[in-house]
């Protein structure tokens, strides 16, 4: 009786993380439009470590960053209020956010802090645009970091 009480319990729990899984797949991606990178003393000039973000390589125009007025070598340090030091913590935080929604980007340029809103858009539906894969981030994704200071 046990281990049939076993076997079911595991095709519970099979059904249901297939079923969660699969409607991850189906739900609409937010899409905030930058290519992101961690930052080290190689891509970010005159970075000599401390502190750390998402280093932006890259802002898609049309898209909703561009629209916002993020930029190219911009470094993206916090999302609504929630520090961020690396581009999984950013990925994390932007994970249970939904297109259509407006977040705040707290970010540096040229060494000073900024903010901006930025309303997020649906991931393109195309194959030059992998969706990401359904984030691991658990309940408190972020560093645990203070929220960085917001900028006028």
């Amino acid at each position: 009786m046990r281990r049939a009480a076993r076997q079911l319990t595991v095709l519970v729990l099979l059904v249901l993380a297939t079923a969660h899984g699969a409607t991850a797949q189906l739900r609409e991606w937010p899409w905030l439009g930058v290519s992101i990178t961690d930052i080290t003393s190689g891509n970010v000039e005159g970075y000599t470590g401390g502190g750390g973000g998402a280093y932006v390589t890259g802002v898609d125009t049309p898209g909703p960053a561009a629209t916002a007025g993020l930029s190219r070598h911009d470094i993206i340090v916090g999302l609504n209020g929630r520090a961020t030091i690396n581009t999984r913590e950013l990925t994390c935080l932007l994970h249970g956010k939904r297109p259509g929604q407006t977040v705040e980007v707290m970010f540096t340029r040229g060494g000073q802090g900024r903010t901006t809103n930025v309303t997020l858009g649906s991931w393109p539906g195309s194959s030059d645009f992998p969706r990401p894969a359904n984030a691991r981030c658990g309940a408190d994704p972020v560093s645990g970091l203070p929220s960085p200071e917001r900028a006028g």
